[in-house]
């Protein structure tokens, strides 16, 4: 009856620690492995993505990459004044198309001149293992900020937008490469 027992136990501890490793790998992966970066992340401006090999963490202007040994860092676009809050976010995503790892991100850009109208830029980077490369960059929409009415000893209104319609966009993986599309610009990523 002891030997029994001794090996129930054994069993049950073996299981106990197959299980508790198969747990903590898949958290730790989960951690780095959204596909699209969550709202809150984008509010804050910090999002973390795994392709393969790689760690892409996209923070306030810039873009890290991790590929084991090698490294990498790229700035977003000069006139997206990130640090001091003057944009905003849309949409951080990747995806593996034809072979290759994609980082897709849509940023409103703040306006230039007086006209007060931001541009939501769509930026398509490819992720290589120790270099990410800027492979597409394009406006989707725009829109123009209507200051809401607010008489005296009111807490302000929440800010609303007058905006175009959105361009119809996206990534396809074809025979001939990964296609790309904008309303009714087309072409393949080189």
């Amino acid at each position: 009856m002891t030997t029994l027992n001794n090996f129930v136990k054994t069993i049950d501890m073996r299981f106990f620690c197959i299980f508790s490793i198969l747990v903590v790998t898949l958290c730790s992966n989960w951690a780095w492995a959204f596909n699209n970066c969550p709202k809150r992340n984008l509010k804050l401006k910090d999002c973390f993505f795994t392709l393969g090999q790689s760690k892409v963490h996209i923070w306030n202007d810039k873009i890290f990459l991790n590929s084991l040994v090698a490294r990498d860092t790229k700035g977003l676009p000069a006139d997206a004044n990130l640090g001091a809050g003057a944009v905003e976010w849309s949409f951080a995503r990747t995806q593996k198309l034809n072979k290759r790892w994609v980082l897709e991100l849509g940023i409103w850009h703040p306006s230039t001149g007086e006209s007060e109208v931001e541009t939501l830029v769509w930026s398509v980077y490819e992720v290589e293992p120790g270099q990410i490369k800027k492979l597409l960059e394009k406006t989707l929409q725009k829109r123009k900020r209507i200051e809401p009415k607010v008489a005296a000893g009111q807490k302000p209104a929440q800010v609303k937008y007058k905006s175009d319609k959105i361009y119809p966009y996206g990534l396809k993986a074809t025979k001939s490469g990964v296609r790309w599309r904008v309303g009714r610009e087309k072409g393949v990523l080189k």
